[in-house]
């Protein structure tokens, strides 16, 4: 399986508008800034395919977690089923 670049996950994170909001995060970081609600951008739909996508992406992902299930389980899940504590579920 090919290994994931940095560039190729910039492009990820562009694909899924999340390169904007982790820049702008960053920013701020350097400035001192105190995060509040930082919970609700980490649920959000796209950061959860990112994560999804990213996480296909390396080998370890064949290997079962501590619920059992493996990526390919995930995969078949509806974003509902599978994140039950998003803004969905």
């Amino acid at each position: 399986m090919a290994t994931t670049t940095a560039n190729t996950k910039l492009r990820h994170n562009e694909y899924y508008g999340q390169q904007s909001i982790l820049d702008e995060l960053y920013e701020r970081s350097l400035k001192g800034a105190k995060f509040n609600k930082l919970y609700e951008k980490i649920v959000e739909e796209n950061n959860i395919l990112l994560a999804y996508r990213n996480i296909k992406a390396n080998t370890g992902s064949k290997t079962e977690g501590t619920d059992g299930l493996t990526i390919k389980d995930i995969a078949g899940m509806t974003t509902k089923k599978s994140l039950p504590w998003s803004k969905e579920g």
